[in-house]
This record gives C-alpha cells, structure tokens and sequence, in this order.
C-alpha cells in the first residue's frame, strides 16, 4: 500500500472489530459507510483495516502473500473469501466447493471451517 494522507477530521465511531465470525460482506458494508462518514477514502480503508480486526483476523492478514494487497478491492475480495465459508447462517453447494487450503495455512484451521460448513449444509437440507 502506498502512503497516504490521513484526513484531518477521521475519527470514525461505532465500528466493532472484525471477530472471525461475522458475515464478512455486512461487516465490510458497515466499516465502509462508517470509514467514508469519517471522510475516508479507499486507501484510507484499506490502511485503517487492519485496526479493526480481532487478532484471529489480524493473523490472517498478516499471513497474506507479499504483494497480494494492491488496493482496496484485492483485500475485500480476499476477506470475503477467506470468511465466508466460516460465518454463520445458510450455506450452499457452492460455498462448500469454494473451501480450499492456503499455503500458509494449517489443515487443522482448514478442516475446522470445511466440517462447520458440512455441518450447515447438511442441516439446510433436512431442513433442521
């Protein structure tokens, strides 16, 4: 990421740390509104994103690759589909097929969210 020049007003409020656990797309909409409210900008939401994160979250994005992370929608992108799969709420098919192991990370983490997601999916279907 490139500097950038912060705003002399940015202090957003109300937004709550990313737990790991969260639906990523409605946490990302509302760190975005409340970022842009505090007269922030794409690279500033990408630079203030890492504060907002649990350390769970903080330690995936630490793993992600050198250079992986140009701009604003590489890391929404990225977050979504590192989260998605382990947020509560219906799962599909595809959701399922989309889990895939990182090269920095353990089978173990891999597993865990794979068998939460097995879990869901079957019980969407039998309608439990």
């Amino acid at each position: 990421m490139r500097a950038i020049q912060w705003p002399a007003t940015f202090k957003p409020v109300d937004i709550e740390k990313f737990d790991g656990e969260s639906d990523p797309k409605t946490w990302l909409s509302n760190y975005a509104i409340t970022v842009r409210a505090a007269n922030g900008n794409n690279d500033i939401m990408a630079t203030y994103f890492s504060v907002m994160m649990s350390r769970q979250a903080q330690n995936w994005l630490e793993s992600l690759p050198a250079s992986s992370i140009n701009c604003w929608e590489d890391l929404c992108t990225a977050f979504v589909q590192y989260y998605q799969a382990a947020c509560l709420g219906p799962k599909t098919r595809w959701d399922l097929g989309s889990v895939t192991q990182r090269p920095s990370e353990s089978l173990l983490t891999t597993s865990k969210g794979t068998l939460l997601t097995v879990i869901r999916l079957r019980k969407l279907m039998t309608g439990m």
